[in-house]
């Protein structure tokens, strides 16, 4: 499938998703999909992520493994959360559509260890 060749007054549905629970290390990013899996780009639909400790983290968009939370095309960044029971934590909501062009990868990376799930849609063209 091509954006070129898609039907404008249809949208395009997601057709793979990611899901993943993981204790995260300090700017050791995660690989959601990873440049060689995405030779004729993606759309990012949506994705939700939490996280157990008050640590920033963002989606990354890049050609190759993102070192920090800044290295690469941020496509979103976490809210830090203050709860009553003073645990804080950080989240994340990706509510619009992103297109990955071909050949980069899509990485989840945090400036501090935590323990976080996520969840992403995505299409491959």
């Amino acid at each position: 499938m091509s954006l070129e060749n898609s039907n404008s007054n249809q949208p395009i549905s997601p057709t793979n998703s990611s899901f993943f629970y993981s204790v995260v290390a300090a700017n050791v990013a995660q690989t959601i999909i990873s440049p060689a899996s995405n030779p004729n780009g993606c759309i990012l639909h949506a994705a939700t992520f939490d996280l157990s400790l008050a640590c920033n983290f963002t989606i990354i968009t890049k050609s190759s493994t993102p070192t920090n939370i800044a290295d690469g095309r941020v496509v979103e960044t976490s809210t830090r959360l203050a709860l009553q029971s003073a645990v804080t934590g950080a989240q994340l909501k990706l509510n619009r559509p992103i297109i990955v062009p071909a050949g980069q990868g899509i990485y989840v990376i945090s400036d501090g260890a935590a323990t976080g799930m996520g969840h992403l849609q995505i299409t491959l063209l």
